[in-house]
């Protein structure tokens, strides 16, 4: 488990980190526009030969893909694009975001977010989730990846996990959380301690202490396989950190640390040979923060950790021990970092209280968006956001919030993806075109179409809620529905304009309904400008 924000406040470390909107004059007769169609670029070369020997053309560089387990050449100083099961999945993104297959059937590969959810260990309705999937249908199609404690897919009774309240082992079993989330296409993920009191703790070895550490998280992972899944992920809990507080009689060096996380990973990958090994690090933990002693740490392990997620101590904003400006700061420097690097980058959302407490679930929201604004003026939307909670219940001293259901409200934990997420991305939209038949005879059905472009910073899809929604009034069924969805493979690039096409029927008695379309994200917002309202007669 992680230590309180507080008493690692109380450590020292020298560580760690670090529109021009087109206008159609409204007519009596059908308004048309060619549109373009939408495309997505290939994501990078094809990793036929992925044989990494250092020798790469002029301006890229030979790097780990983290998704095929192999080599290749990628554009110097980018994210190695490839982080998937997919093997086809190569080449780069710009900044820290993941290439993914992503859309089943699309066959291409393109560069998006990802998205973590880890809810409290104890939390009371953690098991509704899977028997209740109804509860947060939207939230669920946002993530990419559900987040177990460890104790979560071991533990067969509370003796051995007091903080799991309902949530052991036989009782995930029960509610078929597994298959499950495999049929839904999430992919599962575990944090397990590398560097812990109970690995390192009694003068062993760093080679012993990640042979301890590698049998701790295996039975974790046979269980997932045995229910039908596939362990896709191991975030290692602060490794660098356990190593230099934990470790005993004398405390590991960085160089000592960087040998156990290397043999874990060597040790768990000769086992496990499809899972996909990051890092997790807190920030900051002393006072000036030392971005230099976390990066050296990075550069230390070879192979380097497919991901990093950074646990940001937001509460030394709070006393005063660092200002935003410099948190921001520091959280970009090591964003860059990282990306320089290959190294994927993520970000924890969680409140960060000094002492390790809120006292509801409104109080873990509110907190938590305010912590998620400070990461998007520094960053904007990360490569990847974490939903996490270890938070303790300081009514009930439970590790149980918040509540994870319903995604529509509550201040629940499925509800925070949505607004927290909605902090991260700017909507946009631009009216293009559209093709409408007037008049219309009643009961009729007819083809139309309505275009708009995406001004946003973030791609459209299905998975993210994007849709076309009726308006005059907004939600309006005059025509038959209240929404267009996107195919479940498509995506609408930023800068791409997408033409919905669909069939409408006419009102089944005559006078003049309006015609009117906006862009929405579900349970977000409506955004952009509206298509021009088109009086439509039926006779």
């Amino acid at each position: 488990m992680r230590l309180s924000p507080f008493v690692r406040g109380l450590l020292v470390l020298p560580l760690l980190l670090a529109t021009a909107r087109l206008s159609l004059a409204q007519c009596a007769t059908t308004t048309t526009t060619t549109t373009t169609t939408t495309t997505l670029p290939p994501c990078g070369p094809s990793l036929a030969a992925p044989q990494c020997n250092g020798a790469c053309p002029p301006g890229e560089e030979c790097g780990y893909d983290a998704g095929y387990f192999g080599c290749s050449c990628f554009p110097a100083g980018t994210i190695h694009c490839g982080a998937s099961a997919t093997p086809t999945c190569g080449g780069s993104c710009p900044r820290s975001g993941y290439c993914t297959q992503g859309l089943p059937s699309s066959g291409t590969c393109f560069c998006a977010p990802q998205v973590w959810l880890q809810p409290d260990i104890g939390t009371a309705d953690f098991l509704n989730l899977f028997s209740q999937p109804e509860q947060w249908p939207l939230a669920r199609t946002k993530l990419d990846v559900f987040e177990f404690y460890n104790e979560q897919l071991t533990a067969t009774s509370n003796a051995a996990c007091g903080d799991c309240g309902p949530n052991i082992w036989p009782n995930v079993q029960s509610a078929q959380a597994i298959p499950k989330l495999t049929s839904w296409g999430l992919k599962i993920a575990d944090t397990p301690g590398v560097l812990k009191p109970w690995s390192c703790g009694g003068g062993q070895t760093p080679a012993q202490a990640a042979s301890i550490a590698v049998n701790y998280v295996s039975p974790a992972i046979d269980n997932v396989a045995g229910a039908g899944g596939t362990m896709s992920y191991v975030a290692m809990d602060e490794p660098f950190y356990g190593g230099s507080h934990y470790c005993g009689p004398n405390p590991y060096s960085p160089a000592e640390s960087a040998m156990a996380v290397e043999d874990y990973m060597a040790a768990l990958k000769a086992k496990y040979p499809t899972i996909v090994i990051g890092d997790i690090e807190p920030y900051p933990v002393s006072t000036p923060s030392d971005l230099g002693d976390l990066e050296n740490w990075l550069m230390l392990l070879n192979p380097k950790p497919a991901f990093f997620h950074l646990d940001v101590n937001f509460n030394f904003i709070d006393a005063g021990r660092l200002t935003q400006s410099q948190v921001q700061s520091d959280i970009s420097s090591l964003q860059a970092f990282c990306t320089n690097h290959s190294i994927p980058f993520g970000v924890i959302f969680w409140p960060a209280p000094a002492d390790g407490t809120v006292a509801s679930s409104q109080d873990y929201y509110t907190k938590t968006i305010g912590r998620i604004q400070i990461v998007n003026g520094a960053i904007g939307l990360p490569g990847m956001s974490l939903f996490q909670s270890w938070i303790i219940d300081s009514v009930t001293g439970a590790k149980d919030l918040p509540i994870n259901l319903p995604d529509t409200g509550n201040y629940s934990h499925t509800y925070l993806v949505h607004q927290g997420l909605a902090q991260l991305v700017t909507n946009g939209a631009e009216f293009s075109s559209q093709n409408v038949p007037n008049p219309m005879t009643h009961g009729v059905t007819y083809p139309v179409s309505v275009a708009f472009r995406n001004t946003g910073s973030l791609a459209w899809t299905e998975k993210w809620g994007y849709r076309l929604g009726s308006s005059a009034p907004r939600d309006n069924t005059t025509w038959g529905m209240r929404r267009v969805v996107l195919a479940p493979d498509e995506t609408v690039p930023p800068g791409a304009v997408k033409t919905f096409t669909f069939n409408v029927t006419a009102p089944g008695s005559a006078g003049t309904y309006n015609f009117q379309w906006q862009m929405v994200e579900e349970l977000v917002e409506w955004f952009g400008a509206a298509s021009p309202v088109i009086s439509i007669q039926v006779n």
